[in-house]
């Protein structure tokens, strides 16, 4: 387990946590990451709004080896994550634009794919796309503001169309607080017949309600 005693101040504390044990077990050193929504400060509320993903990540890099890319389609908020994260900035690659296609530059194999910008689940599932050729069975896929068995406030759900299409392809739910979730690759390709087409009704039914709140 992971000692988080001297970690930067962050949010999300039982995902995050959770998330880098399980990263530290399948690539202990050498680690790839990319965080899709930068960490702000005045402009996202702070560890409670926004998580502060970006410092906690640039942290375990700089513990651990290897390096995080973070992006966001605001320069000012990526202005504030540099402030924020300048301890760890070597460990930090920070980007403004278009996060699908900035995720299409990555040449090695992705460990952790984060998942935290727009609201809109077409826009999450675009970057998982984007980063598709670069994820193993090894890579990790951490989705925040997601929840596939609660009732989430406002209707947002940004994950919900990567959770399909990630199920389809036998991806499992391992965590699941009703705030984010991880997905994993399942040990087994099986996918039992009544599972798909619950996982589909249950996905139809979330991003109906998701369009329906206008939560996008």
């Amino acid at each position: 387990m992971i000692d988080f005693s001297d970690a930067p101040l962050y949010g999300r504390i039982e995902g995050l946590k959770l998330v880098l044990n399980k990263l530290e077990k399948v690539r202990p050193t050498n680690v790839f990451i990319i965080e899709t929504g930068t960490t702000r400060g005045d402009l996202g509320g702070g560890p409670e709004g926004d998580g502060w993903a970006t410092p906690l990540f640039g942290w375990y890099c700089k513990k651990n080896g290897g390096t995080t890319w973070t992006i966001d389609i605001e320069e000012e908020a990526i202005s504030q994550c540099r402030e924020i994260t300048k301890e760890y900035a070597d460990q930090i690659t920070y980007f403004v634009g278009d996060s699908s296609e900035i995720i299409q530059k990555a040449n090695v194999h992705v460990d952790l794919l984060y998942l935290d910008s727009a609201n809109d689940p077409l826009i999450a599932l675009n970057e998982l796309k984007a980063a598709e050729k670069n994820i193993t069975d090894k890579t990790i896929i951490y989705i925040d503001d997601t929840s596939m068995k609660t009732k989430r406030v406002g209707g947002i759900c940004k994950g919900v169309l990567v959770f399909n299409y990630l199920f389809q392809k036998g991806w499992d739910v391992t965590f699941d607080n009703g705030h984010q979730i991880i997905m994993e690759k399942s040990t087994s390709d099986h996918r039992n017949f009544f599972a798909t087409l619950f996982a589909n009704f249950k996905t139809n039914r979330i991003y109906k309600r998701v369009l329906r709140k206008g939560a996008i």
